[in-house]
């Protein structure tokens, strides 16, 4: 089985946005051209507390993913508090129900 980690993405409008973006749609192609079986995700996925248009990245790259690859998210509470509610949120915004998209904070 392929695995693809990725750490610290650390999604912030406030700094090199655009470059995030790009980078992330980069692992969905990733993901999509080495036929991956699983991916990974740990470390922060914010840099600070999030905002609507930061979890919304995040919701809709977790879904890209998981059309290719079972997706398991680990992030450490601890580094940034306010990630586990963030992370929540993102939870009701997408269809993770649906997908094999599972979270996990600390």
């Amino acid at each position: 089985m392929r695995l693809l980690h990725v750490a610290d993405v650390h999604f912030d409008r406030t700094s090199r946005w655009e470059e995030t973006l790009r980078l992330t749609q980069e692992i969905v192609e990733i993901a999509e051209r080495e036929a991956v079986g699983l991916i990974t995700i740990g470390g922060d996925i914010f840099e600070r507390q999030s905002t609507p248009e930061e979890r919304n990245a995040v919701a809709a790259w977790l879904e890209d993913l998981a059309t290719f690859a079972p997706v398991v998210a680990i992030s450490a509470k601890a580094a940034v508090p306010a990630q586990a509610s963030a992370l929540r949120s993102i939870w009701k915004l997408a269809s993770f129900a649906e997908l094999s998209v599972h979270v996990r904070t600390f």
